[in-house]
């Protein structure tokens, strides 16, 4: 994998992670599909990209590669 892809990989598995543990911590579990789990991983993407430029960048750059496609 390239640089760009390990760094995509790390963001990602972030995002998931935070995102089920968010969702198991609710009582009971909410679900995280549709718009909810979208608004999740978009408000997760958010809270990671001010935290640095060189992840800022990243996410810019996984936004791109979505967007095209």
């Amino acid at each position: 994998m390239s640089a760009a892809e390990v760094a995509q990989a790390i963001v990602w598995t972030d995002v998931v992670g935070q995102c089920l543990n968010d969702a198991k911590a609710d009582n009971p579990p909410r679900l995280i599909a549709g718009t909810v789990g979208k608004n999740m991983l978009i408000a997760r993407l958010r809270f990671l990209g001010v935290q640095c430029d060189s992840t800022r960048h990243t996410i810019q750059g996984m936004r791109s590669l979505y967007l095209a496609a």
